[in-house]
């Protein structure tokens, strides 16, 4: 029987046993490779040829170990060097949340009572004074721009009472509006003695009568005090003089001497005080103010409480 195999010249039957011997010496690892034929690579001349090498001995299956690849080495991370608190140079430090503790809500305190007003010293305090503000009604003496003495006088009286008071010291007023002062025990007395009669019925201990100076030179201006030369009041005008010019910077035109009505008839030491010239202008204005009348009634406060030793 012949076979034929594709690109090989005709084989004798006979040698049929060979090539399949040879075939399975290749599957059981020989040298004999036999590759597809498209290529024309069957290595049997040396079959042919009678040189064929004794097959090796066969490999038993368990000796065969399958060849392990080595793993590669793991990678290592460099590491970076650690501050003392255990953060890498350069990277910010996170800090962990940490759980809020309760917090007690904070009742406000209740706010602090204000300070009470300081009250001022009763430095006077057992001490009566009468004070007069002159005239009255629409009477008196009249500024160049038609304001009246009466008016003005009204207003520091008003303020000195309200002063002396502070001080803890009575004060008899012998009016309190802008009319003419009279006697309901003489209807018949004139302003000036129903003036006398009331600051002497009061028992006060100290009179002071208030005017506006009026002259014809209306360039005269300044405040001056008056007082009655044989009552040895001399001492209580010295001390008003000097404090309302203290006070007001008015020009100082110092004591006189007078016998006025009020002055002659008081039972109690007396001064007379004309604060300023009704008849200068510049005075009749500043007169008006309710400053420079403020200041006039502190000067004449703080005149009295020395007069007392206060």
């Amino acid at each position: 029987m012949t076979w034929r195999w594709p690109g090989l010249t005709r084989l004798n039957s006979s040698l049929i046993p060979v090539i399949v011997l040879s075939v399975l010496i290749t599957a059981l690892g020989g040298a004999l490779t036999v590759t597809h034929p498209a290529r024309h690579a069957i290595e049997l001349d040396k079959l042919f040829a009678g040189s064929l090498e004794p097959p090796a001995p066969p490999v038993e299956a368990a000796s065969v170990a399958t060849p392990v690849q080595p793993r590669p080495p793991a990678r290592k991370q460099a590491s970076l060097p650690l501050t003392s608190r255990g953060v890498p140079p350069g990277q910010p430090r996170v800090t962990p949340p940490t759980a809020e503790p309760p917090t007690t809500p904070v009742v406000p305190a209740p706010a602090p009572a204000p300070a009470p007003a300081p009250q001022p010293l009763k430095r006077l305090a057992g001490r009566h004074i009468a004070v007069d503000p002159g005239h009255g009604g629409n009477s008196g003496a009249r500024g160049p721009a038609g304001t009246q003495e009466d008016h003005n006088v009204l207003a520091i009286g008003l303020k000195l009472r309200d002063l002396l008071v502070a001080e803890g010291a009575k004060v008899t007023m012998t009016r309190t509006t802008n009319i003419t002062p009279r006697s309901p025990s003489r209807p018949s007395a004139g302003q000036l003695e129903a003036r006398m009669l009331s600051a002497n019925a009061s028992g006060a201990q100290l009179f002071i009568s208030l005017h506006n100076n009026w002259s014809s030179y209306s360039s005269w201006h300044g405040t001056a005090t008056y007082y009655q030369a044989d009552r040895g009041t001399q001492e209580l005008a010295t001390i008003l003089q000097r404090e309302i010019i203290k006070t007001t910077g008015a020009k100082d035109l110092g004591l006189f001497t007078a016998n006025f009505h009020v002055l002659r008839n008081a039972a109690m030491p007396a001064a007379l005080v004309e604060i300023s010239f009704i008849s200068n202008a510049q005075e009749e204005q500043v007169l008006l103010t309710d400053s420079y009348r403020s200041k006039a009634a502190i000067g004449l406060c703080n005149g009295i409480r020395a007069y007392f030793g206060k």
